[in-house]
């Protein structure tokens, strides 16, 4: 029981490396190659959790919940985290519209919202980036 225990953490860590990565290279960005960072983050997130950004902006509410019940709330942290930055980085560069920021930015707050109604820790970067997310919407 406790190698399960070990392992399961291992993958949560390791899940949690992976989406810290992703969100260093869409900060570290440049303008020209945000496209680039965007397609190479859907190719990360279809692997480590079997759907894109994409996915995610179009998928109904119920059905990203019952996604969201699979991950680690650590985990759903830096999701929501990347779904900011990614949103941030859109905004500079509209150019690339296939992603609509304000479906991003409404799962991003659903994310939040889960993790505020699920998670018996409070913290105040989901709340500021929450805060965010909704003057974008």
């Amino acid at each position: 029981m406790e190698t399960e225990k070990d392992f399961i953490k291992r993958e949560i860590e390791k899940l949690n490396l992976v989406l810290i990565s992703l969100i260093n290279k869409i900060i570290g960005a440049k303008s020209i190659n945000i496209e680039s960072e965007i397609q190479n983050t859907n190719q990360t997130l279809n692997d480590q959790i079997g759907f894109t950004l994409l996915e995610i902006s179009e998928m109904n509410n119920s059905d990203l919940i019952l996604h969201l019940r699979k991950l680690h709330s650590t985990n759903l942290e830096k999701l929501m985290q990347l779904m900011y930055e990614i949103i941030q980085k859109l905004e500079l560069d509209n150019s690339y519209e296939i992603y609509n920021k304000r479906k991003i930015a409404q799962k991003a707050i659903l994310i939040s919202e889960f993790l505020d109604e699920n998670s018996t820790t409070f913290s105040i970067e989901r709340s500021n980036i929450k805060i965010a997310l909704k003057q974008k919407i």
